[in-house]
């Protein structure tokens, strides 16, 4: 009787400890998280004015439009006309469900970690994304 006391016991207990959600994970091991979500208008925005590494990026569009995120190195709201550090593509929705992409990377920002979100690939376009595109980002 003892024996299947403690067994149902431990069982709780185990139970118990897979349902509490997982602790948070530390910046100075995942980063900071940055989120973002678009209207119809090009959207630039200082992440941090400071040296960063972004080291994950997530993407969402609900718009049968693709956009493009540009990372700059910049202390400043980029202008998102100028010379990124990085263009990364944000694919289109595809038959009614939203495109999901993540990524691992590791791009190295000497002054700030700064972006835009706009709707054409070219380096100069300052051109409005569609709504509902989300960008999760992490950065060191």
């Amino acid at each position: 009787m003892n024996r299947v006391l403690i067994a149902a016991l431990l069982a709780t207990a185990a139970l118990q400890a897979s349902a509490q959600p997982a602790p948070p994970c530390p910046p100075h091991i995942c980063g900071r998280s940055a989120n973002y979500a678009t209207k119809a208008e090009p959207m630039a925005v200082l992440v941090n004015a400071a040296p960063g590494v972004v080291v994950y990026l997530e993407s969402i569009n609900a718009s049968s439009s693709p956009a493009y995120l540009k990372i700059f190195d910049s202390v400043q709201v980029p202008s998102c006309a100028g010379q990124p550090a990085a263009i990364i593509p944000i694919l289109a929705a595809a038959g009614g469900a939203p495109a999901w992409a993540k990524r691992q990377t590791s791009i190295d920002l000497k002054a700030g970690v700064a972006f835009c979100i706009v709707g054409a690939v070219d380096d100069g376009d300052v051109s409005a994304p569609p709504p509902g595109v989300v960008i999760n980002l992490r950065y060191k």
